[in-house]
């Protein structure tokens, strides 16, 4: 099986391509499977725990799926654009943590060391679905693996993989999600192959740093709350009301069992592609469903949110439905000591 990581890999080591150094701390979040393990999830979750420390925070984007090109720079409490204009999940984070600074482009790395002052000089810079974009130099990888996928499966074009499972060696933290989606002897199964995986250990030259081994922690998404879809304002919504969930994201299955631990009426399903833009037709099949309910109202979530707010007027009501992290066993200790690393690189003595 042709990994092409491993070329790129070369190419780095003759230095015939050299990494980005930025001047601060540098952590990456990414995976080694196609879309939907909770890569953004888990940059808001640092970005939000860096936020309220006082850890002046970047968050670097390629801004995936959005309609412009060019270089777009979101500092601390400005006004966000349209979701198409930077993408929906850059969107989603800054929308979540208005604190940070956000750069979105293409060759993020080399864009952000050439505006570093413009973005306030921070002392953590987080890089959104980067564990292959070697283009930056990073001091900690963390590695996001969806419990439901299989490691074993072939690397793209004949499998769902960008890397194989040894691609462990590189990781820092390793974060299982969807861990309750399957059997504990099953997360036990998993969690001895990362391991045995995260062996030999190896030290990129786009990496500042090397660990004996990753921490592994699982863990699972739960509803941290409700949003109006038309204001942004936290809300409650009526658990006696018929719902229509609406999603395009990458694995709305485990969707499901989210909206259904939080009490929700769920009548109507609809389900759209990954990132997907609503078109005219859809915006009248969505409408033409949520008529038919005397007392009905949209539930999406909070990534889709950002591209379908057009939805929301005239006597559509609707709901945004956020998540957060949970995390089984020793997980939140184990995720402590890692933000310990992260706030003594980034130069925060104020501890988690």
């Amino acid at each position: 099986m042709i990994d092409i990581s491993h070329i790129r890999e070369w190419i780095y080591r003759k230095k015939l391509l050299k990494p980005v150094e930025l001047p601060a701390f540098v952590v990456s979040v990414g995976n080694i499977s196609l879309g939907g393990t909770g890569k953004s999830a888990f940059v808001m979750l640092l970005a939000e725990w860096a936020s309220t420390r006082g850890i002046s925070t970047v968050v670097l984007s390629r801004g995936y799926k959005r309609k412009t090109n060019g270089l777009r720079i979101l500092g601390p409490g400005d006004k966000l654009p349209d979701a198409a204009e930077i993408g929906d999940e850059p969107w989603m984070i800054k929308h979540r943590v208005p604190g940070i600074s956000l750069l979105v482009h293409a060759d993020r790395a080399r864009k952000a060391l050439r505006h570093f002052q413009e973005l306030g000089s921070p002392r953590l810079v987080l890089l959104d679905d980067a564990f292959q974009h070697w283009r930056c130099a990073r001091d900690l990888d963390v590695l996001m693996i969806d419990a439901t996928e299989s490691l074993e499966q072939k690397t793209l074009p004949f499998g769902r993989l960008r890397e194989t499972v040894l691609a462990a060696r590189r990781a820092d933290l390793i974060v299982i999600t969807r861990a309750n989606a399957v059997s504990a002897e099953r997360l036990g199964h998993i969690e001895k192959r990362l391991r045995e995986a995260a062996l030999p250990r190896v030290q990129p030259v786009w990496k500042r740093h090397s660990h004996s081994m990753p921490k592994i922690i699982a863990g699972d998404y739960v509803g941290s709350g409700f949003l109006d879809a038309r204001t942004g304002a936290p809300i409650e919504p009526d658990r006696n009301r018929e719902y229509v969930l609406v999603s395009g994201i990458a694995k709305p299955d485990h969707l499901r069992s989210v909206v259904k631990h939080a009490g929700l009426h769920v009548v109507e399903e609809l389900y759209f592609p990954d990132h997907h833009r609503l078109s005219e037709a859809d915006v009248r099949q969505i409408r033409k469903v949520l008529g038919n309910l005397r007392n009905g109202a949209l539930l999406i979530t909070e990534k889709d949110w950002g591209r379908w707010r057009e939805l929301f007027t005239g006597e559509v009501n609707g709901f945004v439905m956020c998540v957060r992290f949970v995390f089984l066993k020793d997980g939140p200790r184990e995720l402590e000591l890692f933000l310990a690393e992260v706030a003594k690189g980034a130069g925060c003595s104020t501890l988690p």
